[in-house]
């Protein structure tokens, strides 16, 4: 009987701890969807090309660059879709166009 109940706990055990790790694999990559988003922002903001600078850091993310206007003001909008372990995550980010001409 001690065999069966030990058994079953350490599955239990395995399978929780297997949820555990994939949980804050599928967080750690919410935080590093959002950075991507927020770093290819930033480059489009400053004339660069964002779609390009997420495929070099991340391959498998999907990039979505939108030019917007914020309060009158030009601002580019940049989401980033990538494949975790539970399941795709999104990181969005809003920056203001620099003003180009000096």
């Amino acid at each position: 009987m001690n065999t069966v109940e030990g058994a079953m706990v350490f599955t239990s055990l395995a399978v929780t701890v297997g949820l555990l790790l994939a949980g804050f694999s599928t967080v750690a990559s919410r935080s590093a969807a959002e950075s991507l988003a927020r770093d290819a922002a930033r480059v489009e903001a400053l004339g660069g090309n964002g779609a390009g600078f997420v495929a070099a850091k991340h391959p498998g993310a999907q990039v979505d660059v939108q030019r917007t206007s914020i309060g009158g003001q030009d601002a580019v909008t940049v989401s980033v879709h990538v494949p975790a372990r539970l399941f795709d995550v999104t990181g969005q980010a809003s920056i203001a166009v620099e003003p180009s001409d000096y």
